[in-house]
């Protein structure tokens, strides 16, 4: 009985070193990678919102003034951000507070070379933003 109980505990902290340390764990320090697809600044059709999507960070624009650098952010102990989702065609960040308390998701969808559709929240009414 004791033999099994080792082995299961082996187990158990083999498979915890494993699935425990993936990608995520580097993106809740900030390691983010946008996909090329998505690199370069983009527009709303008012241009008062922008966007910029850089190898390792995502910054968000008012009136071309930075609203929310997300790398900064996070290096500076006030969210946490994992990449949930990154294909070809669809990019998507949720951020959160350090305690886990509340959440944001961005996503971003591919419409064409030069268009994006972002939805923030919920999957909502976009936003269409244009290289």
């Amino acid at each position: 009985m004791l033999k099994l109980f080792s082995i299961f505990t082996t187990v158990v902290i083999i498979s915890i070193f494993i699935f425990g340390c993936g990608d995520d764990a580097a993106n809740r320090n900030g390691e983010i990678a946008p996909p090329s697809w998505i690199i370069g600044s983009w527009e709303d059709e008012t241009e008062y919102y922008g966007v910029v999507f850089t190898t390792n960070n995502v910054r968000f624009l008012t009136f071309g003034n930075v609203s929310l650098d997300i790398n900064s952010m996070v290096s500076n102990s006030l969210m946490n951000v994992v990449e949930s989702e990154k294909t070809n065609d669809v990019y998507e960040i949720i951020t959160s507070d350090i305690a886990g308390i509340t959440s944001q998701k961005y996503r971003f969808e591919k419409g064409s070379a030069d268009e994006i559709d972002y939805y923030s929240g919920s999957l909502g009414p976009s936003i269409l933003y244009r290289k």
